[in-house]
């Protein structure tokens, strides 16, 4: 891959992952203040419980990969992967036991397939894992 794509690449990764963390401090605060000013994200079919691992996986996952763009960490790939292992996991619950729409397997599969794109440019890209220094 050429290395300009794979730094317009990175940047968007940095972008999506910064909007992650804004959506789940969003939900965070719906989930500590039940009325806000805005239209709620939090799906009302998950309960405080769902609520509390979705919006934590999310914030954990955009905190981690944006500190490690930051650090250049060398463990970017491995904390990525468990983060997204976890969200994966959260997603297949959520999936199974909570959506109710006809539209959910397929929401299931571009989610798995969005971790895995980014797994693979972050363990087999050689810009990223230059990038990253590993």
């Amino acid at each position: 891959m050429n290395d300009t794509i794979a730094r317009i690449i990175l940047y968007v990764l940095v972008v999506v992952h910064l909007f992650l963390g804004l959506w789940a401090i969003a939900g965070w605060i719906e989930w500590f203040v039940p009325d806000v000013f805005w239209s709620r994200i939090s799906n009302p079919l998950f309960d405080k419980t769902m609520l509390f691992i979705h919006w934590s996986a999310i914030l954990v996952a955009s905190l981690l990969f944006l500190i490690s763009f930051i650090l250049r960490s060398k463990y970017v790939p491995v904390l990525m992967t468990i983060i997204y292992s976890i969200m994966a996991l959260l997603c297949a619950v959520q999936t199974f036991f909570y959506l109710e729409s006809e539209s959910r397997y397929l929401a299931m599969v571009l989610e798995y397939a969005a971790y895995g794109l980014i797994l693979f440019l972050l363990w087999r890209i050689t810009f990223f894992r230059n990038y990253f220094s590993y």
